[in-house]
């Protein structure tokens, strides 16, 4: 197990001096997933006895989040096996309004309480996927950084190097965000094809629950292996690594700086020392992150119309579609996405679904699957967006709203507060008195200067004490 050993020594509190560290902006959630990202950045560690502490490296988190991944997965797919995939969206004769109006209801209550995980993960990874975040945020294996300067030996920096943990932390957000999409997409079927108000609440639930087994198996696992929790940690940038110049150096360094956190050389200094001119890396992520979202649920909307206007679950077109690759017959998507489809069903799932999917779609055995149950195709979309543009459009405004106008109000209070920190006598209080009056806030850096002088003063006070005690100078000692 690659763990590290970190012991508090007098050299640290020089070098952090050297390192000046602000915050990244980036958000994570204490689940077993974005801890193998957090592990990656050196958040995650064990304390020993005393005051030493261990790092602990992502693969063996990532171990744990793959456990997760095939139970979580093997779970969705055995639910959706269970329901009546043939059975009609809405039975004209003994379906209510009622009904179809509190599925739609619990539907939307279930999308809501999912767009925060999703977006976080599409977030985090377009963090991972920045190239200045291997190269400016704080981490072990980095020796520009703060972090990276713990431990130089040639093991420890091969097992944390950059290609490494990328492609650890690239595999738990893709197994975050499919897990999250598939309950995304198959909770509507599974409220759509109950019968109560009650089984559609219910139903709710026990998807909710698949989707919320991230987060109690990152607490077990903490509780097991004593691992600290990481809800305080702050991916952290390094300014001086941020100022570094990768032009023109080969591989992976040669990166733009568009894509950095925090903006260099700029003649408008703000007003708080502490805090550092916002680059245009964290806003690329907000905006890339924020686009996919608005394009997931905009296909949910879309979906949901269809379903209602053909009578026709989702799931049930899936399940065809999944057929489909079974037969080789799925190649207007690709020829590899028939091999694999099957090569997961027999390594990703507890139990091969292959012949429950064909027992339950293949015509041939009494399976439901005709043309009928044709996989929705972008024309369909289009359809249903001229067939019912009221719909549509509304949704459209609705995420245009939640998406889009936040983002925007973000760019612009933040440019509104740059232009007038850079004009003290407009943004700070001209009242008389109160700047003496209000306490300063220590930056980091004064805060540090005033420990050393502090430290110095005691030194010198036990110096004159010692000499004192060697010279037997009791008038000394009494002053």
């Amino acid at each position: 197990m690659d763990i590290v050993a970190q012991t508090a020594n007098s050299g640290e509190g020089q070098q952090k001096a050297e390192h000046e560290l602000v915050g990244a902006e980036v958000s994570k959630q204490n689940d077993i997933y974005d801890a193998v990202v957090v592990a990656a950045f050196g958040g995650v560690h064990v304390n020993l006895p005393g005051t030493d502490e261990m790092l602990v490296h992502p693969f063996f988190v990532l171990c744990f989040a793959v456990c997760l991944f095939v139970a979580q997965y093997s779970s969705i797919m055995f639910l959706l096996l269970d329901q009546e995939l043939a059975a009609p969206v809405r039975q004209w004769e003994s379906t209510s309004d009622v009904l179809i109006y509190s599925k739609l209801l619990t539907i939307l209550i279930l999308q809501s309480s999912l767009f925060s995980e999703l977006m976080g993960a599409l977030r985090l990874t377009c963090f991972i996927l920045n190239p200045a975040t291997w190269t400016d945020v704080d981490r072990p294996g980095n020796e520009d950084t703060h972090a990276g300067q713990r431990c130089k030996t040639r093991i420890f920096q091969g097992l944390w190097s950059c290609p490494v943990v990328l492609i650890l932390s690239m595999i738990a957000m893709v197994m975050k965000i499919f897990v999250c999409y598939q309950v995304i997409v198959s909770s509507v079927s599974i409220i759509l094809v109950t019968r109560s108000v009650t089984d559609s609440i219910f139903n709710g639930l026990a998807i909710t629950y698949i989707a919320d087994l991230d987060e109690t198996t990152w607490e077990i696992v903490a509780s097991v292996c004593h691992f600290d929790d990481f809800e305080d940690f702050e991916f952290q940038v390094d300014l001086d690594a941020s100022a570094k110049d990768y032009t023109g150096q080969p591989g992976f360094c040669c990166i733009g700086s568009c894509f950095k956190r925090q903006r260099e050389g700029s003649e408008r200094q703000p007003a708080d020392p502490e805090r550092q001119p916002e680059g245009y890396g964290a806003l690329l992520e907000r905006i890339v992150s924020g686009v996919l979202v608005f394009f997931v649920y905009l296909r949910q909307l879309s979906v949901i119309i269809f379903a209602l206007d053909t009578n026709v679950l989702p799931i049930a077109r899936d399940m065809c579609t999944y057929s489909r690759w079974l037969n080789d017959e799925g190649k207007s998507v690709g020829w590899w996405v028939g091999p694999l489809f099957k090569f997961a069903c027999k390594t990703i799932f507890v139990l091969d679904p292959t012949e429950d999917i064909q027992l339950v779609t293949d015509p041939a055995v009494g399976g439901f699957c005709t043309m009928e149950y044709s996989r929705m195709m972008l024309s369909d979309t289009w359809a249903i967006s001229w067939k019912y543009p009221k719909a549509m459009s509304i949704g459209v405004m609705v995420l245009t709203l939640l998406l889009v106008v936040p983002e925007i109000s973000n760019i612009l209070v933040k440019r509104l507060v740059t232009c007038l920190e850079s004009y003290p006598c407009c943004f700070q209080i001209s009242v008389a008195g109160s700047k003496e009056s209000a306490p300063k806030e220590l930056t980091r850096m004064e805060k540090i200067q005033m420990w050393e002088k502090q430290l110095q003063q005691v030194k010198q006070n036990n110096d004159k004490l010692a000499n004192a005690l060697k010279a037997k100078q009791p008038g000394s000692l009494g002053r």
